[in-house]
């Protein structure tokens, strides 16, 4: 990934971060971003549509899981979309990041959490793991790129 297409990630990924927290400390759903998507030349992206979520995947079933990233797909065939989320990699990440098994939880490892960004490109999900986390806001290790 080419370095301001990086910058644009890890951006994304602090003020989701930062949401995170204020959203986890609040223990409330209701909250609002404003920006401007910008792509790897630093060009708006118009009807740019960002997606957040927290362990909202967790709790889903597997085929609930599948149907969400569906929609995000079907979305994604009608403007630009970017899904920044904070899950447990097993539940959807480790479906859209293939050949990550250093984010899956080892046997006697606590659980923790990925901070990843998906675009989709052609109809094609396209995803970075930008962090390694702690539940509950405790502690966020940003990743290698």
């Amino acid at each position: 990934m080419e370095a301001q297409a990086m910058k644009s990630v890890r951006s994304l990924a602090a003020v989701a971060a930062v949401l995170y927290a204020t959203l986890a400390g609040a223990q409330t759903n209701k909250g609002g971003i404003a920006g401007t998507v910008t792509d790897k030349s630093g060009a708006v992206v118009p009807g740019a549509t960002v997606v957040i979520t927290s362990l909202a995947t967790l709790y889903l079933p597997p085929e609930r899981q599948r149907a969400f990233i569906a929609a995000l797909g079907e979305l994604a065939a009608h403007r630009p979309v970017y899904w920044v989320s904070h899950e447990e990699f097993a539940t959807v990440l480790g479906h859209l990041l293939p050949g990550r098994d250093d984010l899956r939880r080892g046997k006697d490892e606590p659980s923790f959490g990925i901070v990843g960004i998906v675009r989709w490109e052609n109809g094609q999900p396209i995803g970075t793991a930008v962090a390694k986390t702690a539940w509950h806001g405790q502690r966020m290790a940003w990743l290698a790129s």
